[in-house]
Formats: C-alpha cells, sequence, structure tokens
C-alpha cells in the first residue's frame, strides 16, 4: 500500500492527474484517497506494525467475545419458554390484546 502511494505520488508529480494515476497504478481514485489518509504518513515498517497490532487486537478479542455469546446462550436458555399449545410462538404482547 505505502508503494502504491508513493507511486500514485510520483506519478502526479510528473503531471498526471491523481485519477490517472491511480488508475495507473492499478487501484481506483477513491482508494488511492481511502489509503493516504490512513497511511499516508507512515512508512513501510511503520505500516507492517499496524497490521500486526490489528491482528493481535482481533485475536485477544475473540476470546471476549466468545465468553460474551456464551453468556448471552445461557440467558436465553433460562428465559420462560411459551406455551405449547401455542405451537412454539411466543404470545401476543398485552398491547395488542388489550386494544378496543
Amino acid at each position: 500500500m505505502i508503494v502504491k502511494l508513493r507511486e500514485v505520488e510520483l506519478l502526479c508529480s510528473q503531471g498526471n492527474t491523481i485519477a490517472g494515476a491511480a488508475r495507473q497504478a492499478g487501484m481506483t481514485e477513491q482508494t488511492f484517497y481511502r489509503w493516504r489518509k490512513e497511511y499516508g504518513g507512515m512508512n513501510t515498517a511503520d505500516a507492517k506494525r499496524m497490521k500486526e497490532l490489528e491482528k493481535e487486537n482481533a485475536r485477544l478479542k475473540r476470546p471476549v467475545a466468545e465468553e460474551v455469546l456464551a453468556k448471552q446462550g445461557k440467558d436465553y436458555d433460562n428465559k420462560v419458554r411459551p406455551h405449547s399449545s401455542l405451537g412454539g410462538r411466543p404470545p401476543a404482547p398485552q398491547s395488542i390484546l388489550l386494544t378496543a
């Protein structure tokens, strides 16, 4: 990504438009602007370190998310189930039943 950004900047300095330079580098103009916003002031080592940190962050979040989902599943299992005569459907809300 950093290399592609530098390539577009080089092509622009040679007189190309940003849209044309981005196309020559094999990306859309929108991708160029998005990458420039995210990675513009970084060098290659910084970008690699950021990617490593993002992966580590995702790895650390996974067990927490699994625990939350497991707790939500237990909460669901402990709720009152609808009566079997309703065919598995929950009863209608009281606001619907009391309308006149």
